[in-house]
């Protein structure tokens, strides 16, 4: 049974492909010494299997560590930043307005611009040319260096262009809009997730958007973004990242410098919704190779084992008015954000945690 959904999924993704004119064929002879020929693979994952109805996932990876040229490139992250999520959450809080989360299906292929340079794919069990031929990539695909530069470009062009949106000055993978001198929608974007909270006359406004661009089902109340949850109530939203925090492993006993500083990096990653662990997390950070010993992968594994006890702790957003802590075990710290320039229905929020 598990086996025929993978292939069905495998399927689904060659499918895909093939209708984005991912590639043409080349005759192999003409095909220069010295080509950029990169190895690809048709992976499988499995989403949600602790549901009664898994989703399995197929996607066509190339294997970027093969590409030639890839340390010739310079870019930067589209990923917008972790505070920006916090913000926009917060926005939300105060205003009212509505938030969702859309995923983009085949994102990537969906790049308004083909390839601005030679790439050629060597065959696999699942991807056979025929005799004499080689594949020509024409699209990006996933693991390519650069894949993001060329989806950003065309969804900023979306964005910006067709939609009036501008970006903020502090994060350029948030954007925003006004109305008649009102912010009506900030938006951000990772990878090929969005997150926006909006007024329903945005809500209207990206119909044209989802027409344009493979988009999911739009989700609200209890959705996902950038691996941190966000539940929807009457008090406002919580975060967490409880399923991140039940994937951190303590440091084994014979642990050196690099293995601890790749197992800091993880824990940092927490911040996002616990900042509680910021104290902890710097801590861990002051050490060089000269003065690391073992007290420090105590120190690190005692962290892991608090943060895992108290894994049902949330960060709140919320108005002053309807503030009700959840799921706190301890008393909570209140932590309070002003925002004197709104004039929206509430000029403050709250963070409990």
């Amino acid at each position: 049974m598990r086996s025929m959904q993978a292939d069905r999924a495998r399927k689904q993704e060659i499918e895909n492909l093939v209708r984005h004119d991912t590639w043409e064929l080349d005759i192999e002879e003409d095909i220069p010494p010295g080509s950029n020929n990169i190895s690809e693979s048709l992976l499988v994952a499995v989403k949600d299997k602790k549901t009664d109805i898994p989703l399995f996932k197929a996607r066509f990876v190339a294997y970027c560590h093969f590409d030639a040229e890839k340390h010739n490139l310079v870019h930067d992250s589209t990923n917008v930043r972790q505070n920006s999520t916090r913000l926009l959450i917060a926005l939300d809080a105060i205003t009212g307005f509505d938030v969702w989360t859309e995923d983009i299906s085949q994102a990537y292929l969906q790049s308004a611009t083909k390839l601005l340079c030679e790439v050629y794919l060597r065959p696999n069990k699942h991807l056979q040319p025929p005799a004499g031929y080689i594949l020509k990539l024409l699209r990006q695909l996933y693991g390519l260096a650069d894949i993001g530069d060329y989806w950003h470009a065309k969804f900023a062009e979306r964005l910006t262009k067709k939609l009036g949106m501008n970006t903020v000055a502090s994060d350029i993978y948030l954007v925003f809009r006004r109305a008649r001198g009102q912010l009506t929608v900030l938006l951000g974007s990772f990878i090929d997730d969005t997150l926006a909270c909006g007024d329903s006359s945005f809500s209207q406004l990206t119909d044209e958007t989802r027409k344009e661009f493979e988009l999911s089902s739009r989700e609200y109340e209890k959705t996902r973004f950038s691996g941190v949850y966000i539940d929807r109530s009457d008090n406002g939203f919580y975060i967490h990242q409880r399923t991140y925090i039940d994937l951190l492993k303590p440091l084994p006993s014979n642990s050196d410098v690099l293995l601890l500083r790749q197992y800091h990096a993880q824990l940092s990653w927490l911040i996002h919704s616990r900042p509680d662990v910021c104290e902890a997390a710097s801590k861990l950070a002051q050490f060089t190779e000269k003065s690391f010993n073992m007290s420090l992968v105590k120190q690190y594994n005692t962290t892991v084992q608090q943060y895992a006890a108290s894994r049902t702790l949330d960060i709140c957003l919320s108005v002053f008015s309807n503030l009700i802590p959840r799921a706190c075990k301890f008393a909570p710290t209140l932590m309070h954000y002003s925002f004197p320039a709104m004039t929206t229905r509430h000029s403050s929020a709250a963070l409990y945690y």
